[in-house]
């Protein structure tokens, strides 16, 4: 199973591939589009779509009988500022489409259930989160904060979906 990660954002945005074979992990690849802050907002959300795509085709298999992809997004936050959380769906959205758009399905994980499915604890701070992907993943080579955080959207799915297929057995 391949599940991709991503940590939406107009400036930044994060994304991680990792595979899942039971209870081991892999990251495949990791990076961050950032598109140029100076182009208006359509040209900056058209970047994260053809990125999304490009990374989709370059780093994910067809999916086919023996492959199953999905994806898992942050959920919106409400931040201070309305305009900054309005700005921060619109690249969610996108993202979110480019994965519709190859019939991935998509699931969407709160700040706060991402940080407790690593650590423990819903208040970890961004160095802990880091850190714990780099150890369940035995990786150095994480690109920025935004891939690290977008690897742990995708290993919380990872995890969810196993703790899920637990309890129907």
């Amino acid at each position: 199973m391949y599940i991709i990660g991503i940590d939406p954002g107009l400036v930044h945005t994060g994304w991680g591939i990792i595979t899942v074979d039971g209870n081991r992990y892999r990251m495949v690849a990791n990076g961050t589009i950032s598109p140029p802050t100076k182009q208006p907002l359509q040209h900056r959300l058209h970047q994260i779509d053809m990125d999304l795509n490009t990374i989709i085709t370059t780093h994910l298999p067809t999916p086919t009988v023996g492959h199953t992809i999905e994806s898992a997004i942050e959920d919106v936050f409400v931040n201070k500022n309305p305009d900054t959380s309005l700005k921060l769906g619109h690249a969610r959205g996108v993202a979110m489409v480019a994965m519709s758009r190859l019939g991935i399905p998509i699931k969407e994980y709160q700040n706060r259930m991402v940080k407790k499915s690593l650590t423990g604890s819903g208040r970890a701070d961004k160095t802990q989160i880091q850190m714990m992907v780099r150890t369940i993943l035995g990786a150095s080579d994480i690109h920025s904060e935004h891939s690290a955080d977008a690897l742990a959207i995708a290993l919380t799915h990872a995890h969810i979906r196993a703790y899920n297929a637990t309890i129907q057995q």
